[in-house]
């Protein structure tokens, strides 16, 4: 078993050392965060979420629900203005500034992520905005610190 265990971490080493830090695709990449969030009908899990601010981070959105849910990343107003722009029947699409690049729409057993770094320490909502979610209470903090 040692000995084993000897190998595997001599290929590592081995693998390490001949990354080429000239060509991105073999170099070790910044730090990344990664997060997992499971979307339920009507809920995230966890609810609560820390993430470091001026660190890469990936969100992971799994719906495990029966319908399709949104994941979207901002403060109060962002919410409000994207909850009155589903209202008035726009998509995602036509959303500006940082929502448009921290949002997902989620099919039922599938996944999506949103890679983003946060500059500011601060506090944010995760919101879904599919009719009644919001309002039922889907939604999660997001703490950058």
């Amino acid at each position: 078993m040692r000995r084993i265990i000897g190998a595997v971490a001599l290929v590592a080493i081995v693998a390490a050392g001949c990354a080429d830090k000239n060509n991105p695709s073999t170099a070790a990449g910044p730090a990344k965060t990664q997060v997992e969030i499971t979307m339920t009908d009507h809920a995230y899990s966890p609810n609560n979420v820390t993430v470091p601010k001026g660190e890469q981070v990936v969100l992971k959105f799994i719906n495990s629900g029966r319908v399709e849910h949104e994941a979207v990343i901002g403060d109060t107003t962002v919410q409000d203005d994207h909850a009155q722009e589903m209202m008035d029947g726009h998509t995602m699409s036509g959303m500006g500034g940082d929502a448009s690049d921290r949002t997902v729409t989620v099919k039922p057993g599938k996944t999506a992520e949103i890679t983003t770094t946060f500059d500011t320490a601060t506090t944010l909502i995760i919101g879904c905005h599919e009719t009644g979610h919001y309002e039922a209470g889907m939604k999660a903090m997001l703490k950058v610190t």
